[in-house]
């Protein structure tokens, strides 16, 4: 599932390499933290990736 979320986040941001990307299991193991440096360009590209990242059924929260 991080692929398909990095996927994402890359027709958003074409640049970011997977060195931008870190993973971090919760302390049980059952989720997945994605932490992603990524070059924002304005409030809306934000907003936009933000709703595409909502609308995936196994993200549970978007920061």
């Amino acid at each position: 599932m991080a692929e398909r979320i990095i996927e994402v986040i890359k027709i958003h941001d074409p640049e970011i390499t997977d060195e931008k990307v870190s993973h971090h299991p919760s302390g049980k193991g059952k989720y997945v933290s994605l932490r992603c440096e990524l070059w924002a360009t304005g409030e809306s590209q934000l907003k936009s990736l933000f709703m595409d990242l909502k609308q995936m059924k196994a993200v549970r929260m978007v920061l």
